[in-house]
């Protein structure tokens, strides 16, 4: 369980966040939408204790420091591009000190073991994300935080990761909290979804609710305009 309790942050007097409470239960999939700059990705950070929140408590049942993991959004920073896989991926194993983790890893992201002799400036995107995400798992997150994962994804790319992630909560019963302004992704991969705007959880509750019946005005916006803007691609 995730407890997010009255969350403000605020920087230089302006309020980024302001009181945001929820909670996430063990194994769900918890998304938060929003426009840009609406606080997803500060509260992501907040609960990944990457930033301290100016007011609030976050209450994690995690039992070890490595418990909660967040995958950030840029490919191009999750790995060092002069460093080896192996060498990457042996950050984590040093932390567990188990053998197979790497090799089981991979196999959880979908890679072969091969790919650990290539340097990270030889890997794609995609293959630079599996990696960092496989980085991840070898140290068994209770808690795994996704900022954006799936932008400037192609479709098909988008749903293999939404099967992957998928496969992780199931398999590995990891809890996922994800950041995303992907309505249709969203909508039919998390469990529960928060809606944000302007620092504030303005709807909050099952995905399949919120996404058909929505009852804040901003989100009943952000649905329609989803929907325009879809249709505009399939008549382009």
């Amino acid at each position: 369980m995730v407890e997010i309790n009255n969350i403000s942050y605020s920087i230089n007097n302006k309020n980024i966040l302001d009181s945001i409470s929820l909670n996430i239960k063990d194994g769900q999939i918890v998304g938060l939408i929003g426009e840009s700059g609406a606080g997803k990705t500060t509260l992501a950070k907040i609960v990944a204790g990457v930033l301290e929140p100016s007011s609030g408590k976050i209450i994690l049942n995690k039992k070890k420091q490595t418990d909660v993991q967040i995958l950030f959004q840029n490919s191009l920073e999750l790995i060092n591009p002069l460093r080896k896989v192996s060498s990457i991926l042996e950050d984590a194993e040093y932390i567990i000190k188990e053998n197979e983790a790497v090799e089981f890893a991979l196999k959880k992201v979908g890679l072969e073991k091969s790919i650990t002799s290539k340097f990270g400036y030889q890997l794609s995107g995609g293959e630079r994300q599996r990696v960092a995400l496989a980085r991840i798992l070898m140290v068994s997150p209770k808690l795994l935080i996704l900022d954006e994962p799936f932008s400037a994804q192609d479709p098909s790319s988008q749903a293999n990761l939404v099967s992957l992630f998928n496969k992780l909560n199931r398999d590995l019963g990891i809890t996922i909290l994800c950041v995303s302004h992907d309505l249709n992704i969203m909508s039919s991969f998390s469990d529960k979804l928060g809606v944000m705007k302007n620092g504030k959880l303005i709807e909050f509750g099952d995905a399949s609710d919120i996404s058909n019946n929505p009852k804040m005005s901003y989100t009943k916006f952000l649905f329609k305009a989803n929907k325009y803007q879809l249709e505009i691609n399939d008549f382009t």
